[in-house]
């Protein structure tokens, strides 16, 4: 199936899934897993976290979240 194939349906089940995955994961794969989707997440002091996904992940090759 090639990107442009990917249905909002689909997204919403492989992100369901990838929640699913994260609460029964040990610590340990939670971190791995996350490093696969996020490259940095900043959380100032004031204003609105920044989440940069891993350009090579999930959540950037479904365009869930943009730069």
């Amino acid at each position: 199936m090639g990107l442009g194939a990917v249905s909002i349906a689909k997204i919403r089940e492989l992100l369901d899934d990838l929640v699913g995955t994260l609460e029964y994961a040990t610590t340990e794969e939670r971190r791995e897993v996350m490093s696969m989707c996020v490259a940095r997440i900043d959380v100032p002091q004031k204003g609105q976290p920044l989440l940069e996904t891993n350009p090579e992940g999930l959540l950037s090759s479904v365009g869930c979240f943009s730069m």
